[in-house]
């Protein structure tokens, strides 16, 4: 647990290196996310997120209409 508190705390310090201001939400990546994308390492929720968040606004309208998202986080 103490652990985990230190990694969310080094986490809040860090500078965002990509942040995705779409819509109502913001998400801010920083290089910790980035670098929990390694091998053999959990896949983080800010990533899945930000990919949430990412992918609508890449698709045509077409299949953008087709197409639900939900959010883990929900």
């Amino acid at each position: 647990m103490q652990q985990q508190q230190e990694l969310d705390q080094q986490q809040q310090t860090q500078p965002p290196i990509l942040i995705n201001p779409s819509g109502r939400f913001s998400i801010s990546v920083t290089r910790m996310d980035y670098e929990l994308l390694s091998p053999e390492r959990w896949l983080s929720d800010t990533i899945v997120e930000f990919y949430d968040l990412w992918l609508p606004d890449r698709l045509d309208k077409i299949l953008r209409d087709r197409v639900c998202i939900l959010s883990p986080f929900v």
